[in-house]
């Protein structure tokens, strides 16, 4: 499970990095995106959550399924920590 959870964290750090290098999302520091990146950004992390618990599934020793449901629950849990974290961080 453990690798199913850093690769999902390591390939979406890596393409907000990269959208925000390359002009596609505004500075970190900046107002907040528009519907439409959030969209985008939706999309490409519920394929990566899925490939992430592909990787979970693939690699446990026996409940593949099992395994990838434990990383969408703690997955869910890191979410809602991380958003009442910054609930008041600015506007959202």
């Amino acid at each position: 499970m453990l690798a199913g959870l850093v690769a999902t964290f390591v390939v979406t750090s890596a393409v907000d990095a990269v959208m925000h290098a390359t002009g596609v999302y505004p500075p970190v520091d900046a107002p907040p995106m528009s519907d439409a990146l959030f969209a985008v950004a939706f999309g490409y992390r519920l394929v990566f959550n899925a490939g992430g618990a592909w990787l979970t599934a693939r690699l446990a020793p026996d409940r593949g399924l099992a395994h990838a449901l434990v990383l969408g629950a703690v997955g869910t849990v890191f979410g809602v920590i991380g958003t009442l974290m910054f609930w008041d961080a600015g506007p959202h």
